[in-house]
């Protein structure tokens, strides 16, 4: 049987992108010194936000970031939003 087909579509756990997606969003939060408890809970939201086909974002995926940075106006936290000021962050090498 492959490993795959228990996994999201076909049932609730992570399939390899799923994971590969939070890794990334984790290793963004440990770069923004985000709490691991709450770095945990925003990959699982954004996890079912991207299974939703949701083209929201959360501020601290944004390259701006903080509200010294931010051209969209005040970062809002933990809300997702759709911001014309979004730019992803780079990858760091």
């Amino acid at each position: 049987m492959h490993a795959e087909r228990s996994c999201w579509p076909n049932g609730p756990a992570a399939n390899t992108a799923e994971l590969a997606a939070m890794e990334k969003h984790l290793r963004l939060f440990e770069r923004r010194r985000v709490p691991i408890a709450e770095a945990a809970r925003l990959a699982d939201r954004l996890l079912a936000r991207d299974r939703e086909l949701d083209d929201r974002h959360l501020c601290i995926e944004c390259t701006h970031g903080t509200k010294a940075r931010c051209p969209g106006g005040a970062p809002l936290g933990g809300v997702l939003q759709r911001c014309p000021a979004f730019t992803p962050p780079e990858e760091p090498a």
